[in-house]
C-alpha cells in the first residue's frame, strides 16, 4: 500500500489496498503517516505529527475484486478511526464497463489512529 500525492494539499490518495486486509492497510497507513512531518510536492512542512485532512481511496467492485474498498471503509467505521463518505457505485464506462467502481473520502481521527497504532503496532525484536 502507498500514499500518493494529489494536486491539492488537503487530499492524499491511498493506493494498493487490494493486496491487503483492512487491518494490514490501517497498520501500513499508521506506519507511513503518523509521527512524521507531512510532505507536499516533496517538501517537508513544519507540522510534525500532523496528517492530511482527507484520504481518498477507490475500488473495483467487480466479481473478482475481493471487496477491499467496502471492507476497508467498514473497518475504519467499526474501529471509529474517522469519518468515511462514499460515492455511489458507478459503471466505469471509459475503461471497464463490465464492473463498477466506487470512491471513499476518509477524514481520519488522529487520536483514535494513534490509540489503535499503540495497541496494534508490531513489537520490534
Amino acid at each position: 500500500m502507498t500514499i500518493e500525492h494529489t494536486q491539492t494539499c488537503g487530499v492524499q490518495e491511498i493506493c494498493g489496498l487490494s493486496g491487503h486486509t483492512p487491518r494490514a492497510s490501517i497498520a501500513a497507513f499508521c506506519r507511513l503517516e503518523l509521527g512524521r512531518k507531512p510532505k507536499y510536492h516533496g517538501n517537508e512542512w513544519n507540522a510534525p505529527n500532523k496528517i492530511f485532512c482527507f484520504y481518498l481511496f477507490t475500488a473495483n467492485l467487480g466479481e473478482y475484486s475481493g471487496n477491499y474498498g467496502p471492507y476497508f471503509a467498514a473497518y475504519i467505521k467499526k474501529n471509529k478511526l474517522g469519518h468515511v463518505a462514499a460515492t455511489p457505485a458507478t459503471q466505469n464506462e471509459a475503461f471497464h464497463p463490465e464492473h463498477k467502481n466506487q470512491a471513499w473520502l476518509w477524514t481520519p481521527d488522529v487520536k483514535a489512529l494513534e490509540a489503535w497504532w499503540k495497541e496494534h503496532k508490531p513489537v520490534k525484536e
